[in-house]
């Protein structure tokens, strides 16, 4: 069909068909259509196709690192990894710290001598008041604390049985619980028994003057609870309880109980006291 339209065209120009200077019109039209630049002006293709890119440039660039840069690299992570521990210990401790250092403490391992002079029933003796003492060494007063005490004057070390009969210290009754509170560095007297002069002055010659014992529970302001067994003698000091200052305490310090094998008895705090201290400060409370 270009065959025909081409005859056409040349009757109508007049022009004669020559296949040979048409064959060599197109072969130097598509030799200045090779050489010709590309419109624009440039010789560069405008639409260069883009260079391979790396799908993983990381692994990469890490596959060309030294071996000293990984090295490196790893001791500083377990180097923060281990700081990162050792600020966590840092407060746990720090926290730990700040509750000790500010909870109430409630120990006991003294007992308390005091006279007022004659008494009523006996004006030519003097008598005294002879009273277990609790204190709060710590910095923060008690809570909701309950304690119950016993004492007795002379006699040899107590035995486990005789301390039994003295307090219930595994099912004490509820009863028996009184209730007070202890101020920071402050302290409070339990069970109070009266005695002469003479019969303190006499007991400077046995092995004890007076045996305390008492078992207290309490709450910390941190809302932890707390249980404290105390058994205390106090050996003989010389005093001369006949003309003694009237109103001036004397604050004697004991010895722990023991038994006949030498265990200590009854002096323990929190889970020094038995697996189940924790149930025995907080049940039965009335």
């Amino acid at each position: 069909m270009n065959r025909k339209l081409g005859k056409r065209k040349r009757r109508m120009t007049g022009e004669k068909h020559n296949p040979t200077a048409n064959s060599d019109r197109r072969a130097d039209d598509e030799k200045k259509g090779a050489d010709a630049p590309p419109v624009g002006g440039s010789g560069r293709d405008q639409n260069p196709k883009p260079a391979a890119v790396s799908q993983e440039p990381g692994r990469a660039q890490a596959a060309n690192e030294p071996l000293s840069v990984k090295v490196f690299a790893l001791i500083a992570a377990i180097g923060g990894f281990a700081a990162a521990i050792f600020s966590g210990l840092q407060w746990h401790v720090a926290s730990d710290t700040e509750v000790v250092s500010n909870r109430a403490i409630v120990i006991s391992n003294s007992v308390n001598f005091i006279t007022y002079g004659a008494s009523l029933d006996d004006p030519k003796h003097r008598s005294w008041l002879i009273s277990p003492i609790m204190e709060n060494v710590g910095n923060t007063p008690t809570v909701n604390l309950q304690y119950m005490t016993g004492l007795a004057l002379g006699g040899n070390n107590p035995n486990a049985e005789t301390l039994g009969k003295m307090i219930s210290w595994r099912h004490p009754s509820v009863t028996r619980w009184i209730r007070a509170l202890i101020g920071p560095k402050a302290s409070i007297t339990g069970a109070r028994i009266m005695a002469g002069a003479e019969v303190l002055q006499n007991s400077t010659t046995i092995p004890q003057i007076a045996v305390g014992v008492g078992l207290v529970r309490y709450w910390d302001t941190f809302q932890a609870p707390h249980l404290l067994e105390f058994c205390n003698f106090i050996r003989p000091f010389p005093a001369d309880f006949s003309n003694y200052p009237v109103g001036q305490p004397i604050q004697a310090h004991g010895d722990a109980c023991r038994s006949a094998d030498g265990e200590t008895l009854h002096n323990c705090q929190d889970d020094e006291c038995g697996g189940d201290w924790k149930q025995r400060a907080t049940e039965n409370i009335p």
